[in-house]
């Protein structure tokens, strides 16, 4: 009895460190988006040396480099992470950021589109989509997926700005 009371007690243990340890990567994310780096160090700190979060700390620490301006160090830190599970959303998200800024928006273009393809409510594939299209000239791409980030995200004004500024082109190309 007594060892089946020690196992209920390890296991409650087991899975209250398992929900500590996620809250502190989701908060991380949350760090991520403000771009408060010490919270992010603060979780890498927490969450290094626990061999199941090794890919969690690999993309944590990807974000910090990114986030300070160092995409190939970031591409090499997620080198090493496969994008699945839950880590496929902001593993994927970064992967494209750092492809588009090492210079390869061709690659970027492709993760981006993956993204979109499996979840198109993630309103961050498309911005990303609609820069990418702006820069390579496919006006009508980056009008589409600017459509598709106003339909996501309606309060995003830089979207309506740039949906404008498209218009505004069309509107001056079509009177010449």
């Amino acid at each position: 009895l007594l060892l089946v009371a020690a196992g209920g007690v390890l296991l409650a243990y087991y899975g209250w460190q398992r929900r500590q340890v996620r809250q502190q990567f989701t908060a991380a994310l949350a760090a991520i988006e403000s771009k408060d780096w010490p919270a992010v160090k603060g979780a890498i700190d927490g969450l290094a040396g626990r061999s199941r979060y090794e890919p969690h700390v690999l993309f944590l620490r990807a974000s910090v480099l990114a986030g300070r301006g160092d995409h190939r160090g970031a591409l090499y830190e997620l080198s090493a992470v496969r994008a699945e599970g839950e880590l496929y959303e902001p593993v994927s998200l970064l992967l494209g950021e750092c492809l588009y800024f090492t210079g390869d928006p061709v690659r970027a273009e492709q993760v981006f589109r993956s993204l979109s393809a499996k979840n198109p409510n993630l309103v961050e594939a498309h911005r990303w989509l609609a820069g990418i299209y702006h820069q390579r000239g496919s006006m009508q791409d980056a009008r589409r997926a600017l459509e598709q980030v106003v339909k996501l995200d309606p309060n995003d004004y830089r979207a309506y700005r740039q949906l404008g500024m498209l218009y505004h082109r069309d509107l001056a190309n079509n009177k010449k």
